[in-house]
């Protein structure tokens, strides 16, 4: 997985206020996996990329075009305002 594609997965984690303890939980796997996800250190299989998506109860392609405009744009910030957008209204 790439770093930028890691970066919004930790955004929509910390978007959720959620641990990322919580979120291996979820996806049935350990913290350090997780933690390795998030720092763009392993790959992520189809499976997990869709579990991660589902979790925060966007699409798939929602993380991809985040991760493309982060590696464009370099800004944080506008990610992070995009997120926020996204998961206008939605909780877990």
């Amino acid at each position: 997985m790439n770093a930028e594609i890691g970066q919004v997965v930790a955004l929509l984690r910390m978007a959720h206020g959620l641990k990322q303890n919580d979120v291996s939980k979820r996806l049935e796997i350990s913290i350090s996996a997780y933690a390795n996800m998030e720092r763009g250190r392993c790959d992520l299989n189809t499976e997990k990329f869709e579990q991660i998506a589902s979790l925060y109860k966007i699409k798939p392609h929602q993380i991809i075009m985040l991760s493309e405009a982060l590696n464009k744009h370099k800004d944080l910030e506008l990610i992070k305002n995009s997120i926020s957008s996204i998961l206008n209204g939605i909780r877990i």
